[in-house]
C-alpha cells in the first residue's frame, strides 16, 4: 500500500514539473506588439455598434506630440456632433507607445501617475 501511494506522488509530482515548465520544454511563441491594426479596431468599433465615419490615416500628430507611432487613424462617430471624433494609434514597441503616454499624462487627457518628459500647449495645474 505505501509503495502505491509513493508511486502515486512521484507521478503527480512528475506532471507538476512538466507543467512548470522545470524538465524544459518549448518557450512560448512571442507574439508581436502591434498585434492588431487600425482597421481591426474601426472594425471593431462598428461592430461594437460605434459608427465610425470619416476614418483617415494622418500620420501627423499635434505640436510636441511624439510622432513615434507606426500608424494613426483619425475619425469621427456618426451619433456626434460633426468634427467630434478620436484617434488610432498603432505602436511598434512598449517603449514608443511610453512616449505617448508619458506625453498624455503631462498634458492632463489622461490621469497623471508619472513624471512626464514633454512640453505641450495646454497648461496643467
Amino acid at each position: 500500500m505505501l509503495k502505491r501511494i509513493v508511486t502515486l506522488l512521484v507521478i503527480v509530482m512528475g506532471l507538476l514539473l512538466a507543467g512548470c515548465g522545470a524538465l524544459g520544454g518549448a518557450e512560448p511563441t512571442a507574439v508581436p506588439f502591434n498585434k492588431y491594426s487600425a482597421q481591426d479596431v474601426i472594425r471593431a468599433f462598428n461592430a461594437a455598434g460605434l459608427s465610425i465615419i470619416n476614418a483617415q490615416r494622418d500620420m501627423v500628430v499635434g505640436r510636441d506630440a511624439p510622432g513615434r507611432q507606426a500608424d494613426r487613424y483619425t475619425f469621427e462617430m456618426a451619433d456626434l456632433p460633426p468634427g467630434t471624433g478620436g484617434q488610432i494609434l498603432i505602436f511598434d514597441s512598449p517603449e514608443t507607445m511610453q512616449l505617448w503616454t508619458d506625453f498624455s499624462q503631462h498634458c492632463g487627457m489622461i490621469p497623471r501617475h508619472a513624471a512626464a518628459r514633454f512640453t505641450c500647449s495646454r497648461r496643467t495645474t
